[in-house]
């Protein structure tokens, strides 16, 4: 005959079980935040800077025609010049150079 008896208190038993339940249920503690980046260095500054000036002469050049920017720096399509434009901070210079050409049609 097979017996179940158990040697704890029917008491200690549930809260092992209980005890196991709950540790194992709890959440995990929230992953400290990584910081915002990394700090460049005056190299990679110098060269950002260096690139946004480029862009920003070249749009000009081009009266803002995003197409023959990127003809010009061999770009795959516009749409990487826009991205460009985004990444270098040059957004407000291209809206006032949109408005201005819908202003003059």
């Amino acid at each position: 005959m097979l017996s179940s008896v158990s040697t704890q208190p029917r008491g200690a038993l549930n809260d092992t079980i209980k005890g196991r339940m709950t540790a194992a249920t709890k959440k995990k503690p929230p992953k400290p935040k990584k910081p915002e980046g990394r700090k460049k260095s005056k190299l990679t500054l110098i060269g950002d800077e260096s690139m946004r000036l480029a862009l920003l002469e070249a749009c000009v050049a081009n009266d803002w025609n995003l197409t023959k920017v990127a003809a010009e720096f061999d770009m795959a399509a516009a749409g990487n010049v826009l991205r460009s434009i985004r990444q270098f901070g040059l957004e407000k210079q291209y809206k006032a150079a949109r408005i201005k050409r819908i202003n003059e049609a």
